[in-house]
């Protein structure tokens, strides 16, 4: 994918590419180049489990 003037140096155009290593993106006018960051499945939130009854203790009569 190639986004027009979008290198931070020159305002050249990027193009995002990948390859063994990742994800990256690089100028193909100046030679810019930057890892991008995994994108990471957001984990999903299990409901919390059922506690089973406090039950108090025992007391011995006295």
């Amino acid at each position: 994918m190639l986004k027009l003037k979008g290198c931070p140096k020159c305002q050249g155009t990027l193009n995002l590419t990948s390859d063994m290593y990742g994800r990256y993106i690089n100028c193909l006018q100046c030679g810019f180049s930057r890892d991008l960051p995994e994108v990471l499945p957001q984990a999903t939130v299990a409901a919390p489990a059922a506690h089973p009854e406090v039950k108090e203790p025992v007391r011995k009569a006295a």
